[in-house]
């Protein structure tokens, strides 16, 4: 091959190369899983003022509708229940209730499970540990945070309670202190929680939640599942963001290290979720809703505050008042 064929050939490949990458800069970003195009979100700009309260925020851009799901009765039995209470430790008949069923280790207290299958609610504690064990579970006792999450995933894969809706929120370390003899604050005990959130429609289901508490040798000693039964029901059309917003103001917001009204509050964020209902109101809950996050600081005079996420409903039809 000649020195003229070599230079030619050399340059239609770099010339090939330079082409093939800006076709796929122009294309889209590709999925190294699937091959298939991820779609960056948009944003929009909201900015609105009503009376005291202002907002001007970059939030997601919101669709036209939203699925609207229906929610399914859980089907948890007495016998799924007594092999769950096994894996904890706890071999006790079960006792049916209204809507449930309980598995205690004594009626003073100790161990025990109970499941409200009506509400999709799943418990369990420990209640004795910290009574009947006081030198367990020290800090520098605890298994570390990646042995501790496989565990808890291989435990609810066994029980088939890790949904395929369920998100690993992450792990978080609690401790308990107390004064000794010499007034000082003493460290005795701890634990490890794992949290998985969830996601419906890719949104975020705000109160469906899963919460395993870890002590020493890998021990559960809590179980917290806030998980109902979901079913798409319909597409709702979507209501103005601006709307909502008028909503937001005519509510009660509740600002730490404040009395009385603010001098103003400023909107910080808007975010589409889902919202489920806590376990106490959830028999009375029908559908899963979607609903618009406010999140706020308010001002009073020199201070400042953070305020606690309001909810408004982000349908034009209202299916129940959930928030």
């Amino acid at each position: 091959m000649n020195k003229k064929m070599s230079v030619f050939l050399g340059n239609t490949v770099v010339i090939f190369c330079v082409l093939l990458f800006m076709a796929i800069i122009f294309t889209g970003c590709v999925s190294t899983k699937t091959g298939t195009p991820i779609q960056a979100m948009e944003y929009q700009l909201f900015n609105s003022t009503f009376g005291k309260y202002s907002a001007n925020v970059a939030m997601e851009k919101m669709p036209e509708a939203i699925l609207v799901y229906k929610t399914e009765k859980s089907v948890y039995t007495c016998e799924w229940g007594e092999k769950f209470a096994q894996r904890l430790g706890l071999f006790r008949g079960c006792y049916k209730t209204n809507g449930g069923f309980y598995i205690n280790e004594t009626i003073y207290g100790g161990r025990s499970v109970d499941v409200r299958s009506d509400i999709g609610l799943i418990r369990f504690s420990d209640l004795g540990r910290k009574d009947n064990y006081p030198d367990k579970d020290k800090p520098v006792n605890l298994p570390p945070d990646d042995q501790v999450i496989r565990n808890v995933t291989d435990f609810l894969m066994s029980q088939n309670l890790l949904f395929t809706d369920a998100v690993f929120r992450g792990i978080s370390f609690v401790e308990l202190e107390h004064r000794n003899e010499s007034n000082r604050k003493e460290i005795t005990r701890g634990s490890k929680f794992v949290s998985f959130d969830r996601t419906l429609n890719s949104r975020r289901v705000v109160g469906s939640k899963i919460r395993v508490e870890v002590g020493e040798n890998f021990d559960i000693l809590d179980i917290w599942i806030n998980w109902r039964n979901y079913t798409p029901y319909k597409e709702a059309p979507l209501r103005s963001v601006e709307s909502a917003f008028e909503e937001f103001t005519t509510r009660e917001l509740w600002c730490s290290g404040f009395s009385g009204s603010s001098d103003n509050v400023t909107v910080t964020n808007v975010t589409l979720v889902y919202y489920s209902q806590v376990p106490a109101a959830a028999g009375n809950e029908k559908y899963l809703q979607p609903v618009y996050v406010f999140e706020s600081i308010a001002k009073q005079g020199n201070k400042t505050s953070s305020c606690t996420p309001l909810s408004v409903p982000a349908t034009v039809e209202r299916f129940e008042e959930t928030y």
